[in-house]
C-alpha cells in the first residue's frame, strides 16, 4: 500500500479594497461624533480545504476584536491598525493588516456673531 500524502495548504487572504493590505487609508473624523466609520473594509479569503473562519482585531486608538469583519465601527481619532486573521479546519493561520489613520475635523462654528465694535 503506498505512503498517504496531504499536502498543506495556508489560507489565502486578499484585502477587499484592492491591495490595502499593509497600507495607510487616512479619513477626517465627523465633526459631531469626533469619529469615522469606514465601510467596505471586509476582506476576500479562501481555502482549498472548505471556508476558513475570519476574525479581526482593531489596536491603537480604537480597540475592538470579533469574528468576521468589523461593520460599524466608529475609528477613534489617531491611528489604528486593522488585523484580519483566517484559521482553517486545520488550523493553519494568515494574517494581513493595514492601517486607519482618523484625523481631526475641521472646526465649524455653531453660530456667527454680527459685527462687533
Amino acid at each position: 500500500m503506498a505512503p498517504q500524502v496531504s499536502l498543506v495548504e495556508f489560507p489565502r487572504v486578499t484585502m477587499g479594497l484592492a491591495g490595502l493590505s499593509g497600507s495607510v487609508v487616512t479619513v477626517t473624523a465627523l465633526p459631531q461624533t469626533q469619529k469615522a466609520t469606514l465601510s467596505n473594509i471586509a476582506p476576500t479569503y479562501s481555502d482549498n480545504c472548505g471556508t476558513p473562519v475570519l476574525s479581526y482585531s482593531i489596536s491603537g486608538a480604537t480597540t475592538s476584536t470579533g469574528n468576521n469583519a468589523p461593520t460599524n465601527i466608529g475609528f477613534n481619532i489617531g491611528s489604528n491598525v486593522v488585523t484580519y486573521t483566517t484559521t482553517d479546519g486545520n488550523n493553519n493561520s494568515k494574517t494581513c493588516s493595514f492601517n486607519v489613520l482618523v484625523n481631526k475635523p475641521e472646526s465649524t462654528p455653531l453660530f456667527t456673531i454680527g459685527n462687533v465694535s
